[in-house]
């Protein structure tokens, strides 16, 4: 039997943040972020132009803002840990873009930005991914089907017995979080 090796990025989210034990408040999720915050902002009775100014900045921001957060520490770990070529990471960083619906699938990777550019470029490596993501601004109907586009294709070369088992260890954050068993299906 393989020794089980402790990372925490693959734990069930409800061992490690202790929502069963801490009395949260509002517990947030990335797909309902928008609705969330609003929801926040309603108990803390943020009112007018300055919730109006912080729902724009939301909506407007968050792909920009996701960017510009992911990228560095992407880098930061590729540096550390070169497994893959420097044009190699910028097509999956690239592709995890498109992943979460950043990015339109119908853009492709622009390997002639990238070609000239090493680690050290931050700022040239960051607005490639930006300008990639003001090519076709994605609407929230548009992120959510590309995603869940992504995520089916993903589930298709895992095998049931690997399902079942996936499915076992995270039964409590899909009950808790109010996710479903069901895998996502393309239409």
């Amino acid at each position: 039997m393989k020794e089980e090796v402790y990372d925490p990025h693959w734990h069930p989210v409800s061992e490690l943040c202790g929502s069963c034990r801490v009395p949260y408040n509002v517990i947030s999720k990335q797909e309902t972020f928008n609705n969330d915050v609003r929801f926040i902002l309603n108990q803390l009775s943020i009112q007018g132009p300055l919730k109006q100014e912080l729902l724009k900045n939301l909506q407007k921001k968050h792909t920009e803002n996701s960017i510009k957060e992911i990228t560095p520490l992407m880098i930061g770990r590729a540096k550390q840990d070169p497994c893959l070529t420097f044009m190699q990471f910028c097509q999956r960083l690239w592709k995890s873009f498109q992943i979460q619906g950043y990015i339109s699938d119908l853009i492709f990777f622009p390997a002639n930005s990238f070609r000239n550019l090493n680690y050290s470029n931050f700022s040239a490596i960051l607005n490639n991914y930006l300008k990639g993501s003001q090519k076709i601004v994605m609407t929230e109907v548009m992120k959510k089907l590309q995603r869940k586009k992504h995520l089916s294709r993903a589930y298709e070369g895992i095998n049931r017995k690997t399902i079942k088992n996936l499915k076992r260890k995270y039964r409590t954050d899909f009950e808790l979080y109010g996710y479903s068993y069901e895998l996502p299906k393309v239409q």
